[in-house]
């Protein structure tokens, strides 16, 4: 048996259903990439702060050589 086929007009209670979902996926899409942003400046957040260190670290034991900028 197949499903019957949609009429022309649907009723009123099926556009009220349809217009609160389209709002509710309107409004999940902007909380995900929120999400998704907050995810990603959370992954990073560490990885900045040991690379600072790394360079900074490396600079005060002299095995960064600027010197090359000064022959210019």
């Amino acid at each position: 048996m197949t499903a019957p086929l949609p009429t022309p007009r649907t009723s009123p209670m099926a556009g009220l259903a349809n217009a609160v979902m389209r709002l509710h996926n309107q409004r999940a899409r902007q909380r995900i990439t929120e999400l998704e942003q907050a995810i990603v400046a959370a992954y990073e957040r560490p990885h900045a702060g040991r690379t600072r260190a790394n360079y900074e670290a490396t600079l005060a034991a002299g095995y960064i050589d600027y010197t090359f900028l000064e022959a210019s």
